[in-house]
């Protein structure tokens, strides 16, 4: 004989009566608050032997409210509006449902009957759930900026029917900086981008767990060793096959064996300035063997050499009495020296202005920002299209590009982005000239330099922001 319920409204009331194992059991779930009734019938085979009265049932709401509660015990409605940090977790928050008294429910009596659902109306946060459910407690991961609200549903185990559901929490992501409290424990004066990592460079003993001398690898699975350069790195130049640095102290350039540095022979000076062209060490004394001087009536002295792919600048200072013009940046072209820009700056060292960015489509760009015959934080464009000037709002002290946007130093505030005209400023630092390098490695822009904190954030010598 078989043991069946009838006659419940699909709308009202599910019921089923188990016979398994010789049980008479009849379970009944309520989908929505009313009365409602179903009958019992025993069959054999088609037979009907009994079919009882309908039995009433009232349906009563298990679950009466819900509220969301931090770490704290401060409960979080969803008309507040939390301000997350894009790559960073909120929590752990505990989801309580409450009964008729306004008690919380256990999570093993809610999970009896129904599960738990969190839902986002966006990709700009998701749901951690560390501890597997189990307590209704989860984290809040901001993933991207923009504005974003998170939902709850009890969804009852037989049926799938929704029982409850309610907004937990609005929030808004921003992006911020990523900061390492563990970097350098002095100044950083370089850094360069390899297949093996970012190349971190300057007058430094301690980072993370390491006791480096002056050089350290950053990679994304932490601070690992990159052998000893005792002098000290005031800069460095990677063509994507050698790697060298020149010494803060002795001016020698070493180079990098993929286990240790080993003193190549070349001396530098001028701030320590060093190139690769053509897989050959560039220094301002290599260079000044051949280089010729601007036209005009003036004393001029080399001061400086960049290197960008195989191209190869100078830059120029003029000295005496009459300063037709007082700086020149020229370019080496097919065995002639062609004069890229001058200009009138009385009493200032243009190599002190100038910073070229590679990789911004097939053109080059430098800065002169603090001549006085220019206005403050112009950067111009060195072809196509000639030195056109792309005028910033902020003194430049050095530039690196991603993509088509440009991310520049700001001498007296920060951390600038220019995208597609639009200037908006990142970050900021209680000095900002103590930036010394910026670099883009593995999808994020990092600086580098000599400062505590960034933007408000507490760090060491080292952040990056991911665009």
């Amino acid at each position: 004989m078989d043991v069946v319920a009838r006659d419940a409204d699909p709308d009202l009331l599910w019921a089923l009566a188990d016979t398994t194992d010789g049980e008479r059991t009849v379970h009944c779930v309520g989908l929505e608050v009313s009365a409602a009734s179903f009958r019992i019938e025993v069959l054999d085979g088609e037979e009907t032997l009994f079919r009882s009265a309908p039995i009433r049932v009232e349906v009563h709401p298990i679950v009466h409210g819900l509220r969301l509660l931090t770490e704290d015990g401060i409960q979080i409605t969803a008309e507040d509006s939390l301000t997350l940090d894009a790559g960073r977790s909120f929590g752990p928050l505990e989801l309580q449902y409450l009964d008729a008294e306004g008690a919380p429910i256990s999570a093993e009596e809610v999970e009896r009957f129904a599960v738990v659902e969190l839902d986002t109306d966006s990709d700009f946060v998701s749901v951690e759930d560390p501890n597997g459910g189990g307590d209704l407690a989860f984290r809040v991961l901001a993933e991207e900026p923009g504005e974003a609200s998170l939902d709850s549903r009890l969804v009852q185990t037989r049926t799938g029917r929704i029982l409850w559901q309610q907004p937990l929490l609005r929030a808004h992501v921003r992006r911020v900086w990523n900061v390492f409290p563990d970097g350098p424990n002095f100044e950083v004066y370089d850094l360069v981008a390899t297949p093996d990592g970012l190349v971190v460079g300057g007058s430094f003993s301690r980072v993370g767990d390491l006791s480096p001398v002056n050089v350290a690898l950053f990679t994304r699975e932490g601070w690992k060793p990159m052998g000893a350069i005792h002098g000290g790195v005031r800069q460095f130049a990677y063509d994507g096959t050698r790697l060298v640095a020149s010494e803060l102290s002795s001016r020698r350039v070493v180079e990098w064996t993929g286990e240790s540095w080993i003193d190549t022979g070349v001396t530098t000076f001028a701030y320590g300035m060093v190139g690769l062209r053509n897989g050959e060490i560039v220094t301002l004394p290599s260079v000044e063997e051949f280089w010729l001087p601007p036209d005009g009536e003036c004393s001029w002295a080399l001061e400086g050499v960049r290197v960008v792919g195989n191209r190869l600048f100078a830059i120029a200072g003029c000295y005496g009495d009459r300063l037709e013009h007082s700086a020149a940046l020229q370019e080496y072209v097919e065995g002639t020296w062609e004069t890229v820009h001058l200009a009138l700056s009385p009493g200032f060292n243009y190599h002190e202005t100038v910073r070229f960015v590679e990789g911004c489509g097939e053109s080059v760009y430098f800065s002169a920002g603090n001549l006085t015959s220019f206005p403050s934080g112009d950067v111009f464009r060195i072809d196509p299209g000639g030195n056109e000037p792309i005028p910033f709002s902020v003194p430049v002290g050095a530039m690196t590009c991603f993509g088509t946007d440009f991310y520049i130093v700001d001498l007296d505030e920060g951390i600038h982005r220019s995208s597609g005209g639009v200037e908006t400023q990142l970050g900021s630092l209680p000095i900002a000239s103590s930036i010394s390098a910026i670099e883009v490695y593995d999808g994020e822009v990092f600086v580098a330099g000599r400062f505590r904190e960034i933007d408000g954030f507490s760090t060491r010598n080292f952040a990056s922001w991911k665009p």
